[in-house]
């Protein structure tokens, strides 16, 4: 069917399934269109950051442009005490809320907050042990006067401000899919926050999309993905 990636099927089929990854249950809408509710390249750094999380105490999790709260569900399923989910959409933070609940997580104890990342920070400045940024290349802002998110102009800055927020010894996975930047953008947006906070970068280690999501010759959209782990020095 003309503008749709899948073609609607004939017969009434429900607006919501639930799917399994890494044993979790997740609401997704396959025929929604490119965000059917969950990414699966990020797969393998969702089970990633969960044995980080499992190998803290009890820590406090920001899970930045949280989109349907998957990072957010791998997080407090691994022993994170409090997880926060910041997105601007109100149907994403809808379905981050049911997909902790689906997993046994009280939105109360790990709330889903509609905020912008960079206003949420700066209010709340939070103590934190890990944070998640995955945001989109582009979004525009809640109110006229914003001037949305560019990753291309604000992904440093944020890293700055989330940076002076973490605690010695924490980390931060830095995602993104930015077209037309070099390979190595996203290490110099993130070492550049760092330095803009006067945080110290213990080491770097790479985060690749799943390995069912491999870079094609002749497919340009698949080598848009960069994302990194860095860690903080104590």
């Amino acid at each position: 069917m003309p503008g749709r990636w899948v073609q609607e099927p004939a017969e009434a089929l429900p607006e919501r399934w639930q799917v399994l990854e890494n044993h979790h249950p997740f609401w997704v809408q396959p025929l929604a269109g490119l965000s059917t509710g969950l990414y699966p390249d990020q797969r393998a750094n969702r089970r990633r950051v969960a044995q980080l999380v499992a190998r803290q105490d009890a820590p406090h999790i920001a899970n930045l442009f949280s989109h349907t709260g998957a990072f957010s569900v791998a997080c407090a399923s691994s022993g994170a005490s409090r997880v926060v989910s910041v997105d601007l959409s109100r149907p994403y933070s809808d379905l981050a809320r049911r997909n902790l609940e689906a997993n046994g997580h009280d939105p109360e104890v790990h709330p889903v907050v509609m905020a912008d990342a960079m206003q949420w920070l700066e209010q709340e400045r939070p103590k934190l042990d890990g944070v998640i940024l995955d945001p989109p290349s582009r979004a525009s802002g809640r109110r006229a006067q914003s001037r949305g998110w560019s990753s291309r102009r604000d992904y440093s800055t944020l890293v700055g401000v989330a940076a002076q927020l973490l605690r010695p010894g924490g980390w931060m996975l830095c995602a993104s899919n930015l077209r037309g930047v070099p390979r190595g953008w996203l290490k110099q947006q993130i070492a550049a926050g760092f330095a803009a906070a006067d945080r110290p970068l213990s080491r770097f280690e790479g985060a690749p999309a799943a390995s069912d999501f491999p870079p094609l010759r002749g497919f340009p959209e698949g080598r848009c993905f960069q994302a990194s782990l860095v860690f903080t020095g104590r």
